[in-house]
């Protein structure tokens, strides 16, 4: 547990030192606010968890319209659960399954992963998504958007041999 708050902290200040870095203006300035969902999946009789780290601006965070919608998508024949969520924002995560099955002899398990910010207003947005790799070692996968805009992100998990 404790390691999963240190990866989940370094991947926030990750996602915050891109946004100021790389994002531009829109980006600059602002406090963000962070929710991450655990998300646990089941294949080849292993048991895997990645978070689900969504970000927008403090002061926008009291003022959202509606939960935020996250999706995630799995093949069909891999088992995929909310193992636990934060409750800093409002969200609301729903689990699809594909209709593509995957196979061991496949490598990573193709996982794609969509938010959408209902709001009034349009606002910056970050997603990112942290995860552990074959031998371990964390990965951040992350990417930006306004609120009102589907921001999505497709990467793939392997699994430990």
């Amino acid at each position: 547990m404790k390691r999963n708050i240190i990866t989940t902290l370094s991947a926030v200040l990750a996602a915050v030192t891109v946004l100021t870095l790389t994002a531009g203006s829109a980006f600059a300035g602002l406090s963000w606010c962070f929710s991450d969902p655990v998300i646990g999946l089941t294949a080849g009789g292993q048991e895997i968890e990645f978070n689900v780290i969504m970000g927008v601006p403090e002061e926008e965070r009291l003022d959202l319209d509606a939960p935020i919608q996250i999706t995630i998508s799995v093949p069909a024949n891999v088992d995929a659960r909310v193992i636990s969520m934060d409750g800093i924002l409002p969200e609301v995560v729903t689990i699809v399954k594909r209709a593509d099955l995957w196979d061991s002899s496949q490598g990573s398990i193709k996982i794609e992963v969509s938010a959408y910010v209902v709001d009034r207003e349009d606002f910056p947005v970050a997603l990112v998504i942290e995860h552990r790799d074959k031998d371990n070692r964390p990965k951040t996968i992350f990417t930006t958007g306004q609120s009102r805009e589907t921001i999505s992100k497709e990467f793939g998990i392997e699994l430990a041999r």
